[in-house]
């Protein structure tokens, strides 16, 4: 049982390729499943239909600090 499914996003996965249409199932704030989510039971379902999915976001500014 997932706590959340964002179904039908277009996934981009931070490989540089082109994104694909897909569900993620999420745990405690964790992406644990990323493909097609038929059958699988959520708590809660967000349709995201024409939408972006983007997991996974790096703050690249908050490692570029020097510290001297």
């Amino acid at each position: 049982m997932f706590d959340l499914i964002i179904k039908n996003g277009f996934i981009y996965d931070g490989s540089g390729g082109m994104p694909f249409k897909g569900d993620l199932g999420i745990i405690n704030d964790k992406i644990e499943f990323i493909g097609n989510s038929v059958g699988l039971k959520s708590k809660k379902i967000i349709f995201a239909d024409g939408k972006v999915e983007s997991p996974g976001f790096i703050n690249m500014l908050s490692l570029s600090i020097i510290h001297i």
